[in-house]
């Protein structure tokens, strides 16, 4: 087994980096306290065959941010809803916006026929 002490790092987040690489820790132990995301002692047990410089490669590129929580189901339907209901109120504003100019060009036919009505009426006078 081979030993490797870090410091400052996701101890959850390094382990999704490290699997992600085939590399399967035996262990990972740290001094995280409830509620933080970022151990200052953390210990790493590994295979003797694993190969230390892709284990320190990994860990020198390794992001600390907090692993992302995934969404729950309701969110994601709660999201699929409002997405849906911006869909259907700008759907909304466009019918609005096609009435309006239909309405502008009725009106404008209406200016029309009272400026033909108009000629008509002083070419019989």
């Amino acid at each position: 087994m081979q030993t490797c002490k870090l410091e400052n790092v996701n101890p959850d987040r390094l382990s999704d980096d490290l699997l992600r690489e085939g590399i399967i820790p035996i262990s990972i132990t740290s001094d995280l306290e409830e509620g933080k995301h970022i151990a200052t002692n953390a210990t790493l047990v590994l295979d003797d065959d694993v190969d230390m410089a892709v284990v320190k490669a990994i860990v020198d590129v390794h992001n600390t941010d907090p692993t992302p929580i995934p969404p729950t189901d309701d969110e994601i339907l709660g999201r699929q809803m409002t997405e849906r209901e911006l869909e259907a109120m700008e759907q909304g504003q466009q019918i609005t916006d096609l009435e309006i100019e239909t309405m502008l060009q009725g009106q404008q036919l209406t200016d029309f026929e009272l400026r033909l009505f108009e000629m008509e009426a002083t070419r019989n006078v």
